[in-house]
């Protein structure tokens, strides 16, 4: 009796799950796709698609630079040369139709660190050497015969220093002085020369292998 209790039991409960699955099972069903509604659809007459293509295109395209090299012509400084060589080349020059100028060599300055010049050479270095300076030069040039030379400096600041030196290792009446020197001498301002004009030029130049040329900014 309990056994068949039991077994209607259960067959009501399978009765009650078949009828009512798709309250007790998950809503796995596909949601219904949304429909196409002629009425709204819109024709797009030619002119409008031509416009469409275009603002694509615009959209679409990335923008490009083109660098385009900027040549810029250069001039060129030779030299030095004496009068008589600088006439020479710049006739050679006319004739190559490169313009030229002159330019006349700067004043070159120097500072000059020295003993004035003394009666005894001889025991004045001597001295020189018990103080330890190893460097000086006894002057042949007639205004600063006998003097004693240290060094010629460009820079203002080497020259004090070793004047500091001097001085420190007990060498008295030491001087300092500006030294002036003109030179005979000129360059060549080339003023813009082609490529061609500038290999006439260079073989010029192993006439006179002494001189420098310089590609320089252009004034």
């Amino acid at each position: 009796m309990r056994v068949l209790v039991w077994l209607l039991l259960l067959i009501n409960i399978l009765i009650v799950l078949v009828f009512n699955a798709d309250l007790v099972l998950p809503n796995n069903v596909a949601q219904p796709r949304r429909e196409i509604e002629p009425q709204k659809m819109q024709l797009l007459s030619v002119q409008e698609l031509a416009d469409l293509a275009k603002n694509n295109s615009a959209e679409n395209a990335q923008p490009t630079s083109v660098s385009t090299p900027i040549l810029q012509a250069s001039c060129y400084e030779w030299g030095e040369f004496t009068p008589l060589n600088i006439t020479n080349v710049q006739a050679t020059l006319d004739k190559l139709q490169i313009p030229t100028s002159i330019q006349t060599t700067p004043t070159v300055k120097r500072f000059w660190i020295y003993l004035a010049p003394t009666h005894d050479v001889a025991k004045e270095l001597a001295t020189l050497k018990e103080k330890g300076v190893a460097t000086a030069v006894v002057v042949q040039e007639a205004k600063w015969k006998n003097a004693i030379s240290f060094g010629l400096f460009e820079d203002e600041k080497l020259a004090l220093q070793l004047l500091a030196d001097l001085q420190a290792k007990g060498v008295k009446n030491v001087l300092k002085t500006l030294r002036t020197e003109e030179k005979d001498t000129a360059n060549l301002l080339l003023n813009k020369p082609s490529d061609a004009q500038m290999s006439a030029v260079k073989q010029l130049q192993a006439q006179f292998p002494e001189t420098h040329l310089n590609q320089v900014a252009c004034h």
